[in-house]
């Protein structure tokens, strides 16, 4: 069942939850967010894709029955066949406002440097830049900036010491190959760094090294970044859960990171959680998750770890800069930034 959230007037004040202040603009990143949700689910509704809250928005469910009063996004984790099931159909089927954004991607323009950085998750973004469009605005109940949904991949891992060393082996080595090639593209600001002649030789040696240990031949002349993502995407999958009794979000566990593993059997079922205004889907034994994620006490809060907030500050920064350029858009514009906002 896909879900909904109801959003009354009262919703969007400033309130203080858990002796911590939250603005009417972060309540309308909030429901955003939770549109993003909505929209998401109704694409896992129509092709029969499980996904289950995760992170931060898990956490919040059971302990706030809600969003962390400090938190800004929300998180939803999906088993590999279904993530990449996902990736097919979302990018057609969820409304033309969203962005997915999974594979390396640069764009350089006036308004900012954009890089999509792959990590491993998926983002479902509302937009990619700023959109004060009164269509855009009504549908994200106000909130003009880019937010919405990190999606999280779970894999099997293997029970073979020496197979699980293998793929951790080649998911270090493309990781350390994608990040050497992309430092000087984004350095310099030139795509012409992503080009097979312009490598180092460290870089020409991995990827003929990967070539090598997969079989997989390397189309020079084409995106070899892309293909690197891909093949990244490939080795993640490599294990099925028929050899497997764990599940892990790679980019941690590879190095050795045992919060993001999982008992596979974890996530065999969903349950509904209350959050704000409705309800999501969360793993039957969230209470072990969150254990493995956030320690036996997860149930105390603390800001701890806490990330940039609130994450659109930079937009606002961006948004005033260009009202004082061009006064004729302070009325459009005014109510979405704090006029004393700092650089950041």
């Amino acid at each position: 069942m896909a879900v909904f959230f109801r959003f009354e007037e009262s919703f969007f004040q400033e309130e203080k939850r858990a002796g911590f202040e939250i603005s009417s603009l972060m309540k309308r990143c909030w429901a955003a967010g939770m549109q993003s949700l909505s929209d998401m689910s109704k694409v896992c509704e129509r092709h029969g894709i499980e996904w289950f809250a995760f992170c931060g928005t898990l956490l919040g469910s059971v302990r706030h029955h809600g969003f962390i009063p400090w938190d800004d996004d929300v998180d939803v984790a999906m088993k590999r066949s279904d993530y990449m099931k996902f990736l097919q159909y979302a990018p057609k089927e969820m409304p033309s406002f969203y962005t997915i954004e999974t594979y390396d991607e640069y764009d350089w323009n006036e308004q900012q440097d954009y890089v999509s950085d792959y990590d491993g998750i998926t983002r479902i973004n509302t937009t990619r830049l700023p959109d004060f469009n009164p269509e855009h605005l009504e549908y994200f109940h106000g909130f003009p900036y880019p937010a919405g949904i990190d999606l999280y991949p779970l894999d099997y891992i293997s029970e073979d010491p020496t197979e699980d060393a293998l793929m951790k082996e080649l998911h270090r080595l493309l990781n350390y190959l994608r990040l050497r090639i992309k430092e000087p593209v984004s350095a310099e600001r030139n795509l012409e760094f992503l080009r097979w002649e312009n490598f180092s030789e460290e870089v020409r040696t991995g990827i003929i090294n990967i070539e090598e240990t997969l079989g997989q031949e390397i189309d020079k002349a084409g995106d070899i970044l892309l293909q690197l993502d891909l093949i990244l995407d490939a080795v993640s999958s490599m294990f099925s859960g028929s050899g497997s009794e764990k599940l892990a979000f790679l980019r941690h566990y590879i190095y050795d990171d045992s919060s993001f593993i999982f008992d596979k059997k974890w996530f065999e079922e969903r349950v509904r959680l209350p959050f704000e205004s409705g309800i999501i889907y969360a793993p039957s034994e969230f209470d072990r998750v969150l254990k493995s994620n956030y320690g036996e006490d997860y149930l105390r809060p603390s800001t701890a770890g806490v990330h940039e907030y609130p994450f659109y500050k930079k937009w606002e920064y961006r948004v005033r800069e260009h009202v004082r350029k061009n006064p004729e858009l302070s009325e459009i514009m005014s109510p979405y930034y704090y006029p004393d906002i700092e650089r950041c």
